[in-house]
């Protein structure tokens, strides 16, 4: 839900531009940033341990901080910053609604 409305606010600014591929983009980034993150806290509770747990992690983050990157390339740090912090929020509270 949160990712569409971090879109929208991607429309606005970026038809002027011509960014239809810069929204998808974003749209796509926050999604994956998501996953991975879910990924890497359902490894803690896995049935592997030890070294093998902590390198499925740690791909995880590695891979969430990559596409860190290609959001700051997109939207400036400030932005890709408070993006994902809001949707990392969105995720905790939905979570402890539930």
């Amino acid at each position: 839900m949160l990712l569409l409305i971090c879109y929208n606010i991607y429309v606005v600014n970026s038809k002027a531009e011509g960014g239809h591929e810069m929204e998808t983009e974003v749209r796509r980034l926050l999604r994956q940033i998501e996953e991975e993150y879910n990924s890497a806290k359902n490894g803690l509770s896995g049935l592997a341990s030890g070294i093998s747990r902590h390198a499925f992690i740690n791909a995880r983050m590695e891979n969430i901080d990559r596409c860190r990157v290609k959001l700051i390339k997109l939207v400036g740090e400030d932005e890709a910053l408070r993006l994902i912090v809001q949707e990392n929020d969105r995720e905790n509270n939905a979570g402890n609604r539930g």
